[in-house]
């Protein structure tokens, strides 16, 4: 995959495979194209070789309601309340609105469902959103970038993994990620090692 930019490649020898059930950490420094690599599998950018989520290139209609996808960043609508944010990502995973799923989402990971504006959010709480949103109605396969270490964070993974789901987590502080996953696969200027 190819920064729009730029003629050098952002990733470029990266193969990983996950089942249900399992877990893989992403590491590598800051810049070593561990976002690059959640957005091709996410079907956000275009890879230059083969991507597969669930035996289909990502892009997929339907793919995307087996996925959960919990951003780095404050990169939800901003006028909106965290129940709303995560409302909304459930609707479009389930096909329905279904509120009480998206107020469970936010009490699993330690945010009570509020009606402020999402841009009153401290960072700890956007992150806690960026979950909540990941893990919303139990999709098959959740992917977390940048993800911080709340104890709720790793309570969820566990919780995914035992119900077969696979786990994707990207960062360059893998702390006890790596002994919650099965495998680590490290980065080092968009190549993995």
């Amino acid at each position: 995959m190819v920064y729009q930019r730029g003629g050098e490649p952002a990733c470029r020898d990266v193969t990983l495979t996950l089942g249900a059930g399992d877990g893989l950490l992403l590491t590598g420094d800051h810049g070593a194209g561990k976002t690059s690599v959640l957005r091709a599998v996410l079907g956000l950018v275009i890879a230059s070789g083969e991507v597969l989520v669930f035996g289909q290139p990502p892009g997929t209609p339907g793919l995307a309601r087996r996925i959960g996808y919990g951003p780095q960043g404050r990169t939800f609508p901003e006028h909106h309340s965290p129940s709303e944010v995560v409302g909304l990502i459930t609707a479009l995973r389930i096909g329905r609105p279904a509120p009480a799923l998206a107020d469970a989402a936010l009490g699993r990971c330690g945010l009570p469902s509020t009606r402020r504006d999402a841009r009153t959010l401290d960072v700890e709480e956007v992150r806690r959103v960026a979950l909540a949103c990941a893990i919303a109605a139990d999709p098959d396969l959740i992917v977390l970038d940048d993800p911080w270490e709340f104890s709720e964070t790793h309570a969820e993974v566990e919780r995914a993994r035992a119900r077969g789901a696979a786990v994707l987590v990207a960062t360059d502080e893998p702390g006890s990620f790596a002994a919650r996953l099965d495998r680590t696969l490290t980065l080092v200027a968009g190549v993995s090692t």
